[in-house]
Parts: structure tokens; C-alpha cells; sequence
């Protein structure tokens, strides 16, 4: 929901800048890559033992709330936490207003 999604900034914004800022970039990258490749399945599975996601996104506050704000669902693959995006047709609007929210806030950072 945006609720969830203005939680999950605000969060993310209240961390230190540099810290918010990779986090931000991260999530960009992997909603943007997911919204752009909606049909491609190797994008809509996040490793949370992934060494990059875990240290930017994964273990900053706000993090996975945004990733899940935007439409993962947190689950496992066998034993390995993952967030998972639900197959569809297209990519839905909750990916795309959180793709925005966080180019928006990229812009903040510079």
C-alpha cells in the first residue's frame, strides 16, 4: 500500500545519508530491472543472503519494508529467506509507484 511505502522512506530517510542513499540506489536498481524485465523470472527472486543486498538494503532499516511496500513477499527457497514478486502479466502499480518514490528521493541525494 503507500502507506507502507511512505513508511518504509521515512525509514529509510532517517538513516544516515550515505547509508540511505546506497539503499535507495539498491532497491532502484532491482525494482527497476524487475518493472523493465516484468517477464523474466530472474528478476523477481532477492537473495537475502545476497552479500550487496544484505549490506545496502537487507540490514538497513526500512529496507525490505520498501522491497516488500513495492511488492515482494518475504518467504524461503528451501531453507535461504528470499522476497519473492508474484508472476504477472504486467508490472503492477504498487512496483511502479515504488520505483518512482525512490528515483525521487535518489534526486534528494545529490
Amino acid at each position: 500500500s503507500s502507506e507502507q511505502l511512505q513508511e518504509a522512506l521515512a525509514l529509510l530517510s532517517s538513516q544516515p545519508e550515505d547509508v540511505a542513499s546506497e539503499a535507495v540506489a539498491v532497491s532502484s536498481k532491482l525494482l527497476g530491472n524487475l518493472a523493465q524485465n516484468f517477464s523474466d523470472e530472474k528478476f523477481h527472486k532477492v537473495r537475502l543472503a545476497n552479500k550487496t543486498f544484505n549490506k545496502k538494503v537487507g540490514s538497513v532499516a526500512g529496507g525490505i519494508e520498501l522491497m516488500t511496500a513495492a511488492g515482494f513477499i518475504l518467504t524461503t527457497d528451501g531453507d535461504e529467506p528470499v522476497l519473492v514478486y508474484p508472476e504477472g502479466l504486467a508490472a503492477p502499480v504498487s512496483l511502479t509507484a515504488a520505483l518512482q518514490s525512490c528515483l525521487a528521493l535518489t534526486g534528494q541525494f545529490e
